[in-house]
């Protein structure tokens, strides 16, 4: 039994690896892609807004419906469909042909929700649960390591070969669920599909002990977002740096994320600092350097200021996603567990717009960043007492 468990453990994590390695692979094209369909940065951008809708729409859809029809199937579906839209994409030569397969790809391509379900499925107990959420939250940062080193090397042949690669991807995956993956769903649920994604948002908002963590979070991965699918463009527009360089700073920086996350979140954050401490320092120190990168026009001195920040904003996530599930009742974890979903798609579906807007009217995106944090903040500050109160 444990063998299996162990098994399909690494088979799912492995499906995530190669689906956030595509993502990595794509980000630092959009420079290039820029160039390539003549456009201007706020419509490249919608390449990834177009992600965020579809996957803020089915995302919900997707994890209940591996709660109803086993979750294989529905992780096979999305598979088999990002592997021929990817394919598409590739012989794509005309910027509306591109998008047109770009949303068809987004929309069974965030599976993220069905891939929770199923690690939350084999573990055994509360505290192996929490380790392998966390272990898949660094697991994602990945992308930022891998996909843009990968992606910027591929370039050297041409614009197309990331996206070959990406349906080479979308190949081992179909492999992997059909031939390897044992379903763990053991119990099919009869409960009626919820197809509105902001009534379980909603839900928990107007939840007392969960509603300022939702609030906060969404503002922080609002931040976030703002640099991290625009950084390469950021880079090249703000420093005048080459596409090349762009691509190894997202490498180096996100491999000291991966670091940050994998090892030093265990062996220095939570070993120093309470999560319920680590709320405020974290936010506030995360106000205070992005306000301050939106006034560095050297590129050394960015380097250095935003190494700090990823130092702290890294370890955000995981603290956010175990305090609400703490919040809720065990039979809502999976509503929780798909609605943070929801919320970062959400995000994902707001970041690209404000970004390429913001950008193309040359105003700076940590700027605004800040400001989102300072929101944040504001709703952290709401949470103080029962923070203090309860052990």
């Amino acid at each position: 039994m444990f063998s299996k468990l162990k098994t399909t453990k690494f088979i799912v994590l492995s499906i995530l690896f190669l689906d956030v390695l595509s993502i990595g692979l794509f980000v630092p094209l959009l420079p290039d892609l820029v160039n390539y369909f003549h456009v201007s940065i706020f419509l490249i951008s919608l390449a990834i807004w177009v992600y965020a809708l579809f996957s803020f729409l089915f995302n919900p859809i997707l994890g209940q419906l591996s709660d109803k029809i086993w979750r294989k199937k529905v992780l096979i579906l999305c598979a088999v469909w990002s592997f021929f839209s990817n394919l598409i994409m590739a012989l794509s030569n005309t910027y509306l042909f591109f998008m047109v397969w770009r949303v068809i790809n987004w929309i069974t391509w965030w599976n993220i929700s069905i891939i929770s379900s199923i690690l939350s499925d084999i573990s055994e107990n509360k505290k192996e649960r929490a380790t392998n959420f966390w272990f898949m939250g660094a697991l994602f940062w990945i992308w930022f390591v891998v996909g843009p080193a990968l992606s910027i090397f591929l370039l050297q042949f041409w614009l197309k070969v990331p996206f070959y690669f990406m349906v080479a991807f979308s190949f081992i995956e179909v492999f992997l669920i059909y031939f390897l993956l044992e379903e763990t769903n053991k119990d099919l649920s009869n409960r009626q599909l919820v197809y509105n994604p902001f009534i379980s948002i909603w839900k928990f908002i107007k939840i007392k002990n969960t509603r300022y963590f939702i609030l906060s979070m969404f503002f922080l991965l609002l931040a976030s977002g703002m640099y991290q699918g625009m950084l390469p463009v950021y880079l090249v527009d703000k420093f005048k740096v080459s596409i090349n360089f762009a691509g190894i700073f997202m490498s180096v920086i996100w491999l000291v994320i991966l670091i940050n996350q994998a090892i030093l979140f265990k062996k220095f954050w939570l070993k120093y600092f309470s999560i319920r401490k680590l709320f405020f320092i974290l936010n506030i120190w995360a106000l205070i350097l992005f306000f301050i990168l939106s006034f560095v026009y050297k590129i050394n001195i960015f380097i250095c200021l935003f190494i700090i920040l990823v130092m702290f904003y890294g370890v955000i996530r995981p603290i956010y996603q175990t305090e609400l599930i703490e919040n809720v009742d065990k039979t809502q974890t999976w509503e929780v567990l798909w609605v943070t979903s929801s919320i970062q798609s959400l995000v994902m579906f707001l970041w690209p717009l404000i970004a390429g807007y913001l950008m193309d009217k040359n105003i700076d995106i940590f700027f605004a960043s800040s400001l989102f944090v300072f929101v944040s903040v504001l709703f952290l500050g709401k949470l103080k007492n029962y923070l203090i109160i309860k052990k």
